[in-house]
């Protein structure tokens, strides 16, 4: 399985706009979560009355319920990523070729879902 994740890597990482979606989706998950909080601290700071309101979402036992949360709004950059691979796949025929090279279909299908968990 490993030489299969390999040989996917390869067709993935010369590919410009899985690093950029990549390193979008990496960068808005600091970025939202960043200004969640800047939004809370400063109406906190303007509005004194609001904390009852507002709570404390990014205190300690909340923290991780927030930032999951506020995160899971940006899933779509890896699906979108996942389905402009499985687009490539077969705009350009590699998936012919890979069962061409001996691949079983079974070894191809579990290797697409090997790439998107890891």
């Amino acid at each position: 399985m490993l030489h299969l994740l390999r040989i996917e890597w390869l067709k993935v990482k010369n590919y410009r706009a899985f690093w950029i979606f990549s390193v979008f989706y990496l960068l808005s998950i600091f970025l939202v979560n960043y200004i969640a909080w800047y939004i809370e601290q400063r109406t906190k700071s303007e509005m004194p009355g609001s904390a009852m309101v507002i709570g404390r979402p990014f205190s300690f036992p909340n923290v991780w319920q927030t930032v999951g949360w506020l995160s899971s709004w940006l899933l779509y950059f890896p699906g979108m990523i996942i389905i402009m691979l499985m687009v490539n796949e077969f705009n350009f025929k590699t998936h012919r070729q890979n069962i061409i090279d001996g691949w079983s279909r079974k070894q191809f299908i579990g290797v697409k879902f090997a790439m998107i968990l890891v």
